[in-house]
């Protein structure tokens, strides 16, 4: 039998600082989307100092502000949050593929929009700090089977990224991505992994897994790969992370309420 969940009231004093926290990074995408849509020489310039085709600036720039006016609606934070969490973890993937410290400005920026977002969301906090509540059995074992095939999946990435064999090694040629890159994202995308599978971390897992596959993301569409057969194959593991996770968890059920 399910119990409807409760929420603790948001103390003013922290939803004062999450609104500040929160204005900050949303106020400096929703600067950065603008530019992009009036196409202004520096940012032309930039996309083509990194590689990727001008058709992408307007686009880049539309998700981005898409996402920064969701963030700022408090019906819709979490899934603006999201969004952005994929956007800064393309920023992320771009600045380490070349080299640039300037990688940390996107992951403060992430930091900053789930925090913020943390301290003025009483059901994100309870999310965080309770343990997960399970469904009926229907949606239960369907939220576990896809879970299940997704984690499958993501390891199977994850070895061959530790073991290097040659598909990889071609595969990170055709990318542009340095070698020496493999291990470390393996690594990265183990944690992300373990994170997930587990049911107290789950949300941070699907949230850490967002921005992986973000980056995944931007790496394919820097290239020109196939745009629905392979640039937008790590959106759709992205969509059955949460769908997943969704089904098996019933505390998301009040942050993405798709039925009232």
């Amino acid at each position: 039998m399910q119990t409807a969940t409760k929420f603790a009231p948001v103390s003013r004093k922290k939803l004062r600082a999450g609104h500040i926290i929160s204005a900050l990074p949303a106020l400096l995408m929703l600067f950065g989307a603008l530019p992009k849509l009036m196409k202004v020489p520096g940012v032309v310039q930039g996309f083509a100092q990194y590689g990727f085709p001008q058709t992408l600036i307007v686009p880049v720039g539309i998700i981005e502000l898409a996402s920064a006016i969701l963030y700022l609606i408090p019906q819709t934070a979490v899934l603006g949050a999201i969004l952005m969490t994929g956007v800064l973890g393309g920023a992320i993937a771009t600045n380490l593929r070349f080299g640039n410290p300037v990688l940390v400005v996107p992951a403060a920026l992430a930091i900053l929009f789930w925090l913020g977002l943390y301290l003025r969301d009483s059901r994100l906090r309870d999310v965080f700090q309770s343990q997960a509540q399970t469904l009926s059995k229907g949606p239960l074992w369907t939220g576990r089977i896809i879970s299940g095939v997704t984690i499958l999946f993501m390891l199977f990435d994850t070895v061959a990224h530790l073991i290097r064999p040659a598909p990889v090694i071609t595969a990170f040629a055709q990318l542009g991505v340095p070698l020496q890159l493999a291990i470390p994202l393996g690594i990265i995308e183990l944690v992300c992994i373990v994170a997930y599978a587990i049911p107290r971390t789950s949300l941070a897992g699907a949230i850490l897994l967002t921005g992986y596959l973000g980056g995944a993301v931007v790496t394919q569409l820097r290239v020109g790969n196939p745009l629905f057969a392979q640039a937008l194959f790590p959106v759709y593991v992205g969509v059955l992370v949460w769908v997943g996770l969704y089904l098996r968890d019933q505390r998301l059920h009040a942050l993405i309420p798709v039925r009232q």
